[in-house]
C-alpha cells in the first residue's frame, strides 16, 4: 500500500519542496501538489506584464514540466482534517485526499485591508490574471481618454496611483511611466 505526501500551496516554497522531494522519496509513496494554478509564477516580472515590456508566458512555468515524478492536482484547498489525515478540496467538483504526510506552502494573498477604503477602489498585482487585468484597464483609460473632449476629464482618465513604494511598486511605476510614454507615439 502507498503512503501519501501532499503538498499544498504551487507558488516557490510548494513547487521547490516537491522538486527535492520527488526523487528522494522512498518507492512506496506518492507525491501530489496541490495548487489552485497549474503552473507557478515569478512575481517580480508581473510588472513588466502590466508595462507590456514582456510576455505573459515569460512570468509563469507549468507544474508539470518542473516536476517529473510528482502528481499535479489543480483544485483549492477547502478544509483539512488533521484527525482524520483528510485535504478536501474543490476542483471540478469536491473532493478528498488522504495523507499519510502534509506540507503546507500556502503563501499569502493580497491584503487590500491594510489601508482604509483600498480594498473598494484598488487592484492588487500578486496573480498574471491581476497584471493582465491591470494593463488592459491601463490601456481602456487611454483609449477613454482620446475621445475625451474636456481636459480636466482626460487628465483624470491618464491619472494613476500606485500605492506602496517596495519592489513590486517602485517597478510597477517604472513600467507604467515608459508604458505611457511609448503609448503617446
Amino acid at each position: 500500500m502507498y503512503k501519501n505526501l501532499i503538498i499544498v500551496g504551487g507558488g516557490f516554497a510548494g513547487t521547490k519542496t516537491a522538486q527535492l522531494l520527488e526523487h528522494t522519496l522512498p518507492p512506496d509513496w506518492t507525491l501530489m501538489l496541490i495548487s489552485q494554478e497549474n503552473f507557478i509564477t515569478f512575481n517580480p516580472l508581473l510588472p513588466e506584464v502590466v508595462g507590456a515590456s514582456i510576455m505573459p508566458s515569460h512570468v509563469i512555468a507549468p507544474h508539470r514540466q518542473m516536476l517529473h515524478c510528482s502528481h499535479v492536482c489543480m483544485a483549492q484547498v477547502s478544509e483539512i482534517d488533521t484527525a482524520e489525515r483528510v485535504v478536501h478540496y474543490l476542483g471540478e467538483g469536491p473532493g478528498t485526499l488522504r495523507y499519510d504526510q502534509l506540507v503546507l506552502a500556502c503563501g499569502a494573498n493580497a491584503n487590500l485591508d491594510v489601508v482604509k477604503g483600498m480594498a473598494q477602489v484598488a487592484l492588487p498585482l500578486k496573480t498574471l490574471g491581476d497584471a493582465l487585468f491591470l494593463r488592459n484597464r491601463i490601456i481602456a483609460r487611454l483609449e477613454q481618454a482620446e475621445l475625451q473632449p474636456e481636459r480636466e476629464h482626460r487628465r483624470w482618465l491618464m491619472s494613476f496611483i500606485i500605492v506602496g513604494g517596495g519592489f513590486s511598486g517602485v517597478e510597477t511605476a517604472g513600467e507604467l511611466v515608459d508604458f505611457l510614454y511609448a503609448s503617446l507615439k
